[in-house]
């Protein structure tokens, strides 16, 4: 009958439709995804940034205050007093560039991490958007296959 034929035709209709629009819907979610990745990165990089600066500023004082008793204390130049300083400012440059190095495989880390989310978000359209039409082709044959039988005006 034609009931069947307009049905069916409803069916696969609303399938293709809510295919499209978990595709679509998939897409927005995978660009917010992404803005807000950009962000955490953003604020990642400033502040790492900023933790590198405070401790160069607390390691500097520390070198001036260590500077200061040197040479307060009367000691030769060249002295175990002057091996520790020149070992203490290798240890704090040492820091730093672990800190720089450590930094920049954590955002090397999170590019990675939100490249893979934004994958996995496109991908979940994609299946959506396939299930969509796939889903569409049962209601479809049987559309089609009412309107062999029964033809537009039904019997």
């Amino acid at each position: 009958m034609a009931t069947g034929l307009i049905l069916g035709g409803i069916s696969a209709a609303t399938s293709v439709v809510g295919g499209i629009k978990k595709h679509s819907d998939a897409k927005k979610a995978g660009r917010a995804q992404a803005d807000m990745d950009a962000a955490s990165l953003a604020n990642y990089k400033l502040e790492l940034g900023e933790s590198i600066s405070r401790t160069r500023q607390q390691q500097s004082i520390t070198e001036g205050q260590t500077n200061a008793n040197i040479g307060a204390s009367g000691f030769a130049a060249g002295s175990s007093l002057d091996r520790y300083m020149s070992q203490m400012q290798q240890d704090h440059a040492s820091d730093i560039s672990w800190m720089e190095t450590s930094g920049a495989s954590m955002e090397n880390i999170m590019a990675k991490e939100s490249s893979a989310k934004q994958r996995n978000i496109k991908s979940q359209g994609s299946d959506a958007l396939f299930s969509g039409f796939s889903g569409a082709i049962a209601p479809a044959g049987r559309a089609y296959e009412s309107y062999k039988k029964y033809g537009w005006g039904g019997k």
